[in-house]
């Protein structure tokens, strides 16, 4: 905080909507130089007030959260009371206010930045040299359990450094010239949250022209059906740019997107997880949509073109909007009002991949194809085809087959048909055996028993289960680890 009794005062007022909130916040070096430096804009007569900007500004002075609002104004003045208790209601409720930065100007004047930082990071430069490497280490907060950096190369494309816990310890390698977003996300029980989202210049000067987006203003008398069918048409022409097929509008999908955009309102909340309907595969799962993927991305903001460029400004969610799989999605829309008389459009796009019923009738033979592709990519080993663990995958589809088998029934045979197996050979073997219901071959590959580096033998049972209206494949699988090692079955 800087300044004298404005700043006191303004300071005064930010603790009682804290308490209000129930959050607790502590002054911040980097936002009290951003709001400085907005304060003077303002003065300067430059426009300082989109909150793109203040975050540019932030980062540069070394913030590594985000930034979560901005207000300036004369204490005399009610219009700055209202805008300062209007910055705290904007903020989603599940949203931690911890960071604050606070500059008095002539007279009264005052100017608030306020923000939230949930990891504890080294600090690490916002330019590199091409060739070179950044290194993140720290954590992230107790409220998560486990963390992800994300980052978009200049080229556009999107890559993931899963941590296994809280502990981050990433490497990211600047091979190109241009900008590289950096992007670290929290896991735990209110799903997927953004910690930090920053920009690295690699070898080359920021930009300085803003897109087009940031600077469009809100139409008061844009209609909810018109902002999803915007942010259609931008997605579209993003995955034609990018080579990708366009995904078609979904009406089952688009309902439930537009139930969480409406929940998110009614419950002053964002993010993927509602205290009413769970998580976004708990939504899919309870409307009976039939899809073999879905991934969500929700977006808070003033016009749908902002709300575009801040979901593709975002490396996970930019994946999921750029996700070649997906065939499908729905766009819901509903309206935050605010008393300074603005409204910011709460979006949510639901993605969905609906594979042609033909993938759910497959043979053993095609599924083991796929698997030992998916297992490729991941740059891992072939997996040998066992007789042995074939015949015992195979006891369980028989089973299948016959219908109305529950899964122990299913897993009971094929322990029945291990132990005979045994017998024959006189062998002892170890194996995991597993039974899932799919309708299209990508599942397999997030099947993390599939994925598993010590996985060495494998056997497949198929059994078609459902009719041509629904048509499902139950799979049978029996994997054992490689000499000498020993295989997770969980």
């Amino acid at each position: 905080m800087r300044g004298g009794e404005s700043a006191a005062d303004a300071e005064t007022l930010l603790i009682q909507e804290l308490k209000a909130r129930g959050d607790e916040a502590e002054p911040d070096r980097a936002l009290t130089a951003t709001a400085a430096w907005a304060l003077q804009g303002a003065y300067d007569k430059r426009d300082v007030s989109d909150t793109k900007v203040i975050t540019t500004t932030a980062q540069r002075f070394g913030f590594a959260g985000l930034v979560l609002g901005f207000v300036a104004g004369s204490l005399r003045e009610q219009q700055a009371h209202l805008s300062l208790s209007e910055l705290f209601a904007q903020v989603p409720r599940n949203t931690r206010i911890n960071r604050y930065g606070i500059v008095a100007g002539a007279g009264s004047d005052v100017a608030m930045v306020i923000g939230a930082v949930e990891a504890s990071l080294d600090d690490f430069a916002r330019s590199a040299a091409p060739g070179s490497t950044l290194k993140l280490h720290g954590k992230v907060s107790e409220r998560y359990e486990r963390a992800s950096v994300f980052f978009t190369s200049p080229e556009g494309s999107v890559r993931e450094l899963p941590m296994a816990a809280r502990a981050i310890d990433a490497q990211v390698e600047f091979p190109s010239v241009g900008q590289y977003q950096i992007e670290l996300m929290g896991y735990g029980a209110t799903g997927p949250v953004v910690l930090m989202n920053v920009p690295i210049q690699v070898g080359a000067p920021e930009s300085e022209t803003a897109d087009a987006a940031e600077t469009e203003p809100a139409d008061p008398t844009l209609t909810a059906e018109a902002a999803e069918a915007t942010l259609l048409t931008l997605l579209n022409e993003e995955r034609k740019r990018r080579g990708l097929g366009a995904v078609e509008p979904d009406p089952e999908l688009r309902e439930i997107a537009l139930a969480h955009s409406a929940d998110m309102v009614q419950g002053g909340y964002f993010g993927h997880v509602s205290p009413t309907t769970g998580t976004p595969d708990d939504r899919v799962r309870k409307a009976h949509v039939r899809v073999s993927k879905a991934g969500e991305c929700v977006a808070l903001e003033l016009t749908p073109a902002r709300a575009h460029r801040g979901l593709l400004d975002s490396p996970a969610h930019r994946a999921a909007m750029l996700d070649p799989l997906y065939t499908h999605v729905g766009v819901g829309v509903a309206f935050v009002p605010d008393k300074v008389g603005q409204r910011r459009l709460n979006a949510t796009l639901l993605f969905g991949r609906r594979a042609p019923k033909a993938e759910a009738r497959q043979s053993a033979a095609a599924l083991i194809e796929a698997i030992q592709g998916y297992r490729k990519a991941q740059k891992l080993g072939p997996v040998r085809v066992d007789p042995v663990l074939t015949a015992v995958a195979n006891a369980g589809s028989r089973v299948l087959a016959k219908g109305a088998a529950t899964p122990q029934q299913v897993l009971a045979a094929t322990q029945v048909e291990m132990q005979r197996q045994v017998n024959r050979t006189r062998v002892g073997r170890v194996a995991c055996r597993a039974f899932l219901e799919i309708i299209d071959r990508y599942q397999l590959s997030t099947v993390p028993l599939l994925q598993r580096p010590e996985l060495a033998g494998l056997g497949v049972g198929v059994a078609e289960l459902g009719d041509e209206s629904d048509p499902r494949l139950g799979v049978v699988l029996a994997v054992e680890a490689g000499p000498k090692q020993t295989l997770r079955c969980q």
